[in-house]
């Protein structure tokens, strides 16, 4: 579930996740967050909005294969393909599409730049330090009007009522994902 600890060695690292061997380079969660907080956080704001786990994977997995959002003031658009592909962490197998490509789930309002300037997010190797903080400080600014999104999120938030920590880069935000769907029936709405 967490970001590679950067020991060098493939065998250790797979030791230092528990023996899974598909783990993910920078985690479904950040090194300091717990499993636990992060889904009872989600699932307060699910309940909030008054939808369902399901409810958003289908809408989700829908929103996906037409690429475009029910709410017409969000926006869906692949900015990035994989190098791979991500396997679920609870090792599920054929229940899912794996993660090859990062989609944008953004609102009307975000700038294109300010978009393309998130890439650094999901390219570490190739990314410096500081253009990687600024993409972080830059989704922070954004985080009520962007999720991010991969084939896999349907499968983790409907089966695993999981939409990843707030400090993966992976995120996707669940206030940001039940306005696009449209699902919203309490709460902020656009």
């Amino acid at each position: 579930m967490r970001p590679v600890f950067g020991l060098g060695d493939r065998q250790a690292e797979i030791k230092a996740h528990d023996g899974f061997d598909d783990y993910s380079e920078e985690g479904f969660l950040g090194l300091q967050e717990s499993l636990l907080e992060v889904v009872h956080s989600d699932w307060l704001v699910v309940e909030q909005h008054g939808t369902r786990h399901q409810e958003i994977a289908a809408a989700l997995e829908k929103a996906i294969k037409k690429g475009k959002m029910p709410n017409p003031v969000f926006e869906i658009e692949c900015f990035l393909g994989s190098r791979g592909y991500q396997g679920c962490p609870w090792e599920c197998q054929g229940l899912y599409q794996p993660a090859d490509n990062i989609l944008f789930i953004f609102h009307q309002d975000c700038l294109r730049e300010d978009l393309f300037a998130l890439v650094d997010l999901f390219c570490p190797r190739l990314t410096r330090s500081d253009e990687r903080r600024r993409a972080y400080e830059k989704r922070r600014e954004l985080s009520e009007r962007f999720a991010v999104v991969t084939p896999i999120h349907p499968h983790l938030i409907g089966d695993h009522h999981f939409f990843e920590g707030p400090e993966s880069p992976y995120r996707a935000e669940p206030r940001v994902l039940i306005e696009a769907l449209g699902l919203a029936r309490r709460g902020r709405q656009s």
